[in-house]
């Protein structure tokens, strides 16, 4: 069989050799793709407008970014109350009710990932919020040997990715 020639990902008795993750927000969201447990790509989608209305367009966003891919799977990182912020909360709350249901739609498994989680695989989960990003940056441009040029989104979306092929090989 072909696919076990190249490397692979066993992950809960199923081969996987594509995988997508996304560090969501509604304005901006963050992917990296990983095949055969190398980075193969990254980036940034923009969304517009407001409210519902970018919630809407970011869906749209992702969805055309998962066809785009086909992944085996898709990583998100779980999303969590941070000072007190309720509406940003509900916000990311919203667009990861779409994600799950984009998901279901194509028939692609989801992990949702706690911050926490990642991070630890990664070591960068002691500090303040802004030293672990600039952390994430540090791992990411020394692991991976590119500039991210201070875009801690696209980082912490190859952190979640790194967490995803360390822990499905």
């Amino acid at each position: 069989m072909i696919l076990l020639a190249c490397p692979y990902f066993l992950y809960k008795d199923v081969i996987f050799i594509k995988i997508l993750a996304f560090d969501q927000a509604s304005r901006h969201t963050a992917f990296s793709v990983g095949i055969n447990g190398k980075l193969a790509d990254y980036g940034e989608l923009k969304a517009t407008g407001d409210g519902d209305d970018r919630i809407y367009q970011m869906s749209l966003l992702i969805k055309n970014k998962i066809e785009e891919v086909k992944p085996d799977v898709v990583y998100i990182e779980n999303i969590q109350l941070q000072s007190g912020n309720v509406s940003t909360y509900q916000m990311l709350a919203r667009l990861q009710g779409m994600i799950i249901w984009i998901t279901k739609e194509l028939a692609i498994p989801l992990e949702i990932i706690p911050p926490v989680t990642w991070k630890a695989t990664i070591g960068i989960c002691k500090g303040k919020r802004d030293e672990q990003k600039k952390k994430c940056i540090e791992y990411v441009e020394n692991t991976y040997k590119i500039n991210l040029f201070d875009n801690n989104d696209i980082a912490d979306s190859i952190g979640i990715l790194t967490h995803a092929i360390k822990t499905t090989e």
